[in-house]
């Protein structure tokens, strides 16, 4: 929960002017003014950057870049020296031998080069960051997820599965068949019922938002009862399975904390997949964040 509670401290915060990614802290303040755009590169297997060994390492591999950035100082802050950060870029590669595996390497691949050619550029102002979490169902069915953060647009992710054995793409009928579910759509709005709940955004029961005393539904509460129609919960979109077996969902949610829409990722009892404190999660951690969201100011608000 202390992460779920530090995602919606983070995204009040910062939705007050632009969305946050949740994962990354903001670009430093005046515009860019270098680029190293030399790679850092290593390579290194999921079970050697998570915190247990993963059965889907077998199926994965890791390349981390790594590029550097320099910013110029802003007087109007009294800074004299230059800032400079360092982006991660994880990117996973299928190690299976079909057509379906060759074209989902280079569509992440193309995605991260992308990403990298967009900092290049000058005064370049997101923040990006690529990510992963892989599981192997017994089955024999990878769910690879890859999530882009990106400063202004929250995070984007794309869930690929695909059977181990034969490298075919494995269709939504057959994850709901292993995960033993009869409906999508159903165990999604649970699932979303679920997520909100969790997060302590609102309260929603029979997939309606429970007012309290006193208040009237506005844009924002509509739009929470919104996300859980067929227009974003139905057979098609996009789904995976957990080493467990159970199904996990990419939707879109109203986090309550700005005017948009937002994709999120989360497990049939609405629990956060996209989460450094999830033992699969590869991608960069802030050795520094403890996710304690007791360390905001006192004097904080959401101006």
């Amino acid at each position: 929960m202390k992460k779920i509670l530090a995602v919606i401290l983070s995204m009040t915060i910062v939705m007050s002017f632009t969305a946050c990614s949740g994962k990354e802290e903001p670009a430093p303040t005046g515009s860019v003014q270098t680029v190293r755009t030399e790679d850092i590169t290593e390579e290194t297997e999921p079970s050697a950057t998570s915190s247990v060994n993963n059965p889907a390492s077998e199926y994965v591999k890791d390349t981390v870049y790594k590029l550097k950035i320099t910013y110029e100082p802003d007087p109007e802050d009294g800074d004299d020296e230059p800032d400079e950060d360092e982006l991660e870029f994880h990117t996973p590669q299928l190690q299976i031998k079909s057509s379906y595996a060759d074209t989902v390497n280079k569509e992440i691949a193309s995605a991260v080069e992308k990403y990298k050619k967009d900092l290049e550029k000058e005064e370049a102002d997101h923040y990006f960051g690529t990510a992963y979490v892989a599981y192997l169902s017994k089955e024999n069915v990878l769910s690879l997820l890859f999530i882009s953060y990106e400063e202004t647009d929250m995070n984007e992710y794309k869930v690929y599965n695909i059977d181990v054995k034969t490298g075919e793409k494995v269709d939504n009928a057959r994850i709901a068949q292993i995960a033993g579910v009869s409906s999508i759509r159903q165990e999604a709005m649970n699932a979303l019922q679920n997520w909100y709940n969790n997060m302590e955004i609102v309260k929603v029961s029979n997939y309606k938002v429970v007012l309290k005393d006193g208040q009237k539904m506005d844009a924002q509460l509509k739009a929470v009862e919104e996300t859980f129609s067929e227009k974003y919960l139905n057979d098609n979109m996009q789904i995976g399975l957990t080493n467990e077996g159970k199904m996990f969902f990419i939707t879109t949610v109203e986090a309550m904390a700005g005017a948009d829409l937002y994709q999120w990722v989360f497990d049939a009892d609405g629990n956060d997949i996209d989460d450094e404190d999830n033992p699969y999660y590869v991608g960069y951690i802030d050795p520094e964040d403890d996710d304690d969201v007791d360390d905001a100011p006192e004097d904080y608000t959401d101006d």
